[in-house]
């Protein structure tokens, strides 16, 4: 059987187990009705609609997503819609919590479903936005009238890939591939099949324009959206995770099987198992775990990610090599790992000088140096070996803690940072760190 056609098969396997019974639909879109029809009477300048996965039937079974949009006229102000929608939606007894991303909306679980209020501002195709999910209902619309049924189980077979394999998620803690990218990405290649046969091939950068806007962008990734031309769906994916993507459809297309769309039986997770490999590799590491600040999301990760770094830059202008590193979070607490290669270097260190022709970059080089030996003439430069500052990793880890912001850690951690906690045992990480790391220290891909 040629790969397209197995792979199509299945993709039809896998999507009648990632849906949701037909009793778990219906039972979804009563409640989304009872929820709309509870608020409509308090919103009358608004149109209240269904949106997302849910409204669209391509969400996995057990996702319980609920998101309603409330469509203000474009005249009002986006201060007057939310104090409208804030309003309405405090009427439903429900412990609602507002989050700002790119714009307020509330969130709570009512009746077991995770719902979320989004006001908004009505416009047509390629409209000026008044506000950054202005657009999303004209998704509704366009995807909609676009997606066949076929279409709609192939993107639940495309996102049970990609959830599986961590690709699944346009947060920033993922900065993969969206609900709506994968079902633009179905639309577009007709077919499941088509769209791992065509990303098999991609070389980025890779740049989708199904509607023809022929607009450009800088990303690893480029898909114009249908309804926004001024829009990239796909920005938020990283050039790690959709190189990913790329060998995932690799292996897929030569390998067809149905255990790629499901985790691998997980290694032992466990604080012992774990704290062994960690031993067996014989470097040196560390768990920085620190309260988290009361930002969003959109925020909150690019500036731990922003640290990762700032700390990897400083660890090797002191000559300690970070062998792997990685950040990870829990409902309180953020975490920064670090691994080097040796956390203690000689208390010596030799600097490499000007080379002799320069008379006067040595005299600048050599003032106020008290080298333990040299200066000396090293084939055509001066070199001297002396003291080294900052002879221990983790010592120097302290002096960070004490001015966090003189070494580069973002603005809103710097706080937290001074009172952070340097673990070097894992059974000192809660469990769901625990999981985080087990999870880095054990990662493969799936040609393995």
């Amino acid at each position: 059987m040629q790969p397209g056609k197995k792979l199509e098969a299945i993709a039809q396997k896998v999507a009648r187990r990632a849906s949701p019974t037909p009793q778990e639909a219906e039972k979804e879109r009563a409640f989304a009705e009872r929820f709309i029809a509870k608020l409509a009477p308090k919103l009358k300048d608004a149109k209240l609609m269904l949106v997302g996965s849910t409204a669209r039937d391509t969400g996995l079974v057990g996702d319980k997503d609920v998101d309603v949009f409330a469509a203000f006229p474009r005249d009002m102000e986006e201060d007057d819609i939310v104090k409208k929608t804030v309003s309405a939606v405090k009427t439903v007894k429900a412990n609602w919590v507002m989050h700002y991303a790119e714009h307020p909306y509330l969130q709570a679980v009512v009746e077991g479903y995770q719902v979320e209020v989004i006001p908004c501002f009505a416009i047509g195709k390629n409209q000026p936005l008044k506000s950054a999910v202005d657009r999303t209902p004209l998704h509704m619309d366009f995807l909609q009238k676009k997606l066949t049924a076929s279409q709609r189980q192939d993107v639940r077979a495309l996102k049970q890939l990609l959830k599986t394999h961590g690709l699944y998620g346009a947060e920033q803690a993922v900065k993969g591939f969206s609900g709506i990218l994968c079902e633009y990405l179905v639309l577009n290649y007709r077919s499941f099949s088509g769209v791992i046969e065509a990303v098999k091939d991609w070389k980025p950068p890779v740049q989708i324009d199904f509607v023809r806007t022929y607009k450009t962008f800088e990303a690893p990734l480029v898909f114009i959206d249908a309804v926004d031309e001024n829009r990239n769906v796909a920005a938020v994916v990283s050039e790690t995770q959709l190189n990913r993507f790329i060998a995932l459809s690799q292996t897929l297309w030569s390998r067809p099987t149905q255990s790629l769309f499901y985790p691998a039986k997980t290694q032992d997770a466990s604080a012992s198992s774990l704290q062994k490999t960690l031993d067996q590799r014989k470097t040196d590491w560390a768990v920085l775990q620190f309260q988290k600040p009361d930002v969003v999301e959109d925020i909150f990760w690019p500036q731990l990610e922003r640290t990762a770094a700032a700390l990897k830059k400083q660890f090797a202008l002191r000559q300690f090599t970070v062998f792997s590193d990685a950040v990870f979070d829990d409902a309180r607490h953020a975490y920064l790992f670090l691994e080097l290669e040796h956390a203690t270097l000689p208390h010596v260190r030799r600097a490499l000088g000007p080379p002799v022709s320069q008379p006067a970059h040595v005299d600048r080089f050599i003032k106020g140096k008290k080298p333990w030996r040299g200066p000396f003439v090293q084939q055509d430069r001066v070199v001297v070996e002396e003291p080294r500052n900052d002879a221990n990793a983790w010592a120097f880890l302290r002096k960070v803690q004490k001015n966090p912001g003189r070494f580069g850690v973002a603005s809103y951690l710097q706080k937290p940072f001074k009172k952070s906690s340097v673990l070097h045992a894992v059974n000192a990480l809660p469990k769901a760190a625990q999981e985080a790391l087990a999870a880095h220290v054990h990662r493969k891909e799936p040609w393995w």
